[in-house]
């Protein structure tokens, strides 16, 4: 079985990693960029193209889009085109435009897909969810979630205004959707929302650098949602809220805590990683602990191709996502609340409220 990576930068390098590290079959990379071709030659060892032509004549059967959202577009169209399976990190797009039409010809040509889900494999996640499950707190009623770390910190070995998220061309302004996607993994889908977003900062960007939604899922909870690209100091937190007491993660720390009304204790998990088989990506020096679920979503993937596995489970939750996310942002500019078709069936609607599709 053959794979190919579309470009190799900081993602395209981990999902290299991966298909090296499982074993996955034979791989090749094709990047437009010769520093970065040489980059992944060097440290991979690897083989490389340098054009689509040569890229098509490699004929992967499947194929990691790991380049700006906005161009994910070209190579999930090429994938279709020659029957190749894909994987696309998130978002999958940077607009909707289409999006029904390529899940009905990956149905069509019984292709494998999958979107990029990393955060719900991450070990304080998945503790999370288990918490949830087993009622550790009671039904979750209200909750929080907080992201946030200075832009030119993202990737100091280049100029932060080459980096997507700074530009709306690149597909910048939608990266509040890897939150909400392990938050549906939680709570499943969307009945409303809300958003407050904008460009707060003298960061050379055309996207918002503060993202803030107001969340309400149908299965109940209340949730708030900061992300902002400010923050000198990195953070990623979160705190569920339940009649029965309280969870509380803090990302940094690696630790997952645990409030029992009934014993007025807190109880601690540290999700620790056992980082002496992990490389660290040249962004993050020390972060080799995350690095687990990155693997766990690219052997999600190959799992899948290897066994068959042709369900558009994964392509449709990130067609969802992606569309709560412009939802949201659209909502921003008409200063107006985001309306499920299911809550506005139920009569949840005032002058305020706009219907939209959800699916």
């Amino acid at each position: 079985m053959k794979f190919a990576v579309i470009g190799a930068g900081s993602m395209a390098n981990r999902r290299i990693r991966h298909v090296q590290q499982l074993g996955a079959g034979d791989l090749v990379v094709y990047d437009v960029r010769s520093d970065r071709r040489a980059e992944v030659e060097r440290n991979h060892g690897v083989r490389t193209v340098d054009s689509l032509s040569s890229l098509i004549a490699e004929n992967p059967d499947a194929i990691f889009v790991s380049v700006p959202p906005a161009n994910h577009r070209t190579y999930v169209d090429l994938a279709v085109e020659h029957g190749w399976h894909f994987m696309t990190e998130q978002p999958i797009f940077h607009t909707d435009e289409g999006l029904d039409e390529l899940v009905e010809a990956v149905e069509q040509r019984g292709l494998i897909t999958h979107v990029s889900c990393n955060m719900r494999f991450h070990q304080s996640v998945r503790r999370m969810k288990q918490l949830i499950e087993e009622d550790a707190i009671g039904p979750v009623a209200t909750g929080m979630v907080e992201i946030g770390e200075w832009l030119p910190d993202w990737h100091p070995y280049e100029p932060y205004t080459d980096y997507y998220p700074s530009r709306r061309a690149m597909g910048g302004g939608l990266d509040a959707i890897c939150d909400m996607e392990w938050l549906g993994h939680l709570f499943g889908p969307m009945a409303r929302m809300t958003c407050f977003a904008g460009k707060k900062t003298s960061l050379d960007i055309d996207a918002e650098d503060v993202v803030q939604m107001l969340l309400e899922y149908e299965s109940g909870p209340q949730l708030f949602l900061h992300a902002d690209m400010i923050q000198r100091a990195y953070t990623h937190k979160a705190k569920f809220v339940g009649e029965k007491g309280v969870i509380e993660w803090d990302w940094a720390q690696q630790k997952v805590r645990l409030y029992r009304a009934s014993t007025q204790e807190w109880e601690t998990f540290e999700d620790k990683v056992d980082v002496s088989d992990w490389p660290t990506m040249k962004a993050k020096p020390g972060w080799e602990w995350v690095e687990p679920m990155y693997l766990e979503d690219a052997r999600a993937f190959i799992n899948r191709v290897k066994a068959g596995d042709s369900s558009t489970d994964s392509l449709r939750e990130g067609i969802y996502n992606l569309r709560l996310v412009l939802h949201a942002l659209e909502r921003n500019n008409l200063n107006r609340v985001w309306l499920s078709n299911e809550a506005s069936n139920r009569g949840d609607k005032s002058e305020w409220y706009e219907q939209a599709a959800t699916r």
